[in-house]
């Protein structure tokens, strides 16, 4: 089903693109302009990239939200702001929250935490003073740091060999991690200073601030603890430029 999901969605933000107004301006410069661009003045190119300052950006995710319907009661909410320098460098902060009930049987099971992320993005696409709109292709990293706290209750344990089983809980109990993320994203100018933005995560080097005797079904911000060594995760967003700087 996520197979399908997210190809809509990245099919959306490739069609919002091609109606928006405005056209992408690429910054590839001639062959023939070399020469007169290595002979430029600084001031020359400080008017070329423009202002340092190019617009702060406020985004939601608009799909794991959505996803709690169907993914067995798990809900998690994700907000960013990010920084726009000369529309190349956008240093962002990131941080979200996530809830957890589920219930199978005499089974309960509560989790709860919340994980923020810091780094930095590079614009390879239309980062010139001179482009029409403000589309982008970020690619970027990020540290990434949470604590989620869970508990479970009528847990039970068989034992093959004497035929007996045991029912057992699991008290709260909290638990510390990092990890590193490598992020692209493709942000989309809908109208004056509103976008739409896809992002793909690769979520690696998890790893955690004590010893632990017991881990999460789900880490907050991370995913799903299935043993594997890296992770994936996709984030459809909506995005406001705040002050609008174009």
């Amino acid at each position: 089903m996520y197979k399908y999901i997210f190809s809509l969605l990245a099919a959306v933000c490739v069609c919002t693109g091609l109606w928006a107004d405005e056209t992408i301006a690429v910054n590839t410069p001639a062959a023939d302009d070399e020469t007169e661009m290595s002979n430029m003045t600084r001031d020359d190119r400080r008017a070329l990239r423009g202002p340092a300052y190019q617009g702060f950006y406020l985004s939601a995710d608009l799909f794991n939200p959505l996803a709690g319907f169907w993914n067995g009661g798990r809900h998690e909410f994700e907000f960013s702001a990010d920084l726009g320098l000369w529309h190349r460098l956008f240093p962002v902060v990131e941080t979200g929250f996530m809830l957890q009930n589920e219930r199978s049987g005499q089974v309960s099971y509560g989790s709860r935490g919340f994980f923020l992320r810091v780094g930095a993005g590079y614009n390879l696409l239309n980062n010139q003073w001179s482009r029409q709109a403000d589309h982008a292709i970020i690619l970027g990293a990020r540290y990434c740091f949470s604590r989620t706290s869970y508990q479970a209750s009528g847990v039970t344990i068989e034992n093959p060999y004497w035929g007996e089983s045991g029912s057992y809980d699991i008290s709260p109990t909290s638990v510390n991690q990092g990890w590193v993320e490598f992020c692209a994203t493709v942000r989309t100018q809908i109208c004056k200073g509103f976008f739409l933005g896809l992002t793909g995560r690769v979520k690696a080097f998890k790893h955690s601030y004590e010893n632990l005797s017991g881990m999460p079904t789900y880490t907050a911000g991370y995913g799903g603890e299935d043993g594997d060594s890296f992770n994936f995760g996709l984030s459809f967003t909506a995005c406001y430029q705040f002050p609008y700087k174009r």
